[in-house]
């Protein structure tokens, strides 16, 4: 599994789309990904503190309105 920074992330136009996931939780990180790749959508393991989250391109997201 490839992993890139919260800046890399940023810079290519990248969401958060998961809360981190701890070394127990990683095979929710690469569920989350299995999907983003069936869906061809552009996503990312980003390390952050406290463990891994995916990131997801910011492209047909449907955000929640505040």
């Amino acid at each position: 599994m490839i992993t890139i920074t919260i800046e890399q992330a940023e810079a290519q136009g990248l969401r958060q789309l998961t809360t981190p996931c701890d070394a127990s939780e990683i095979w929710i990180v690469a569920n989350v990904c299995a999907d983003m790749r069936r869906g061809g959508i552009a996503h990312a393991v980003v390390i952050v503190p406290g463990g891994a989250e995916v990131w997801r391109a910011s492209s047909g997201w449907k955000g929640v309105s505040k």
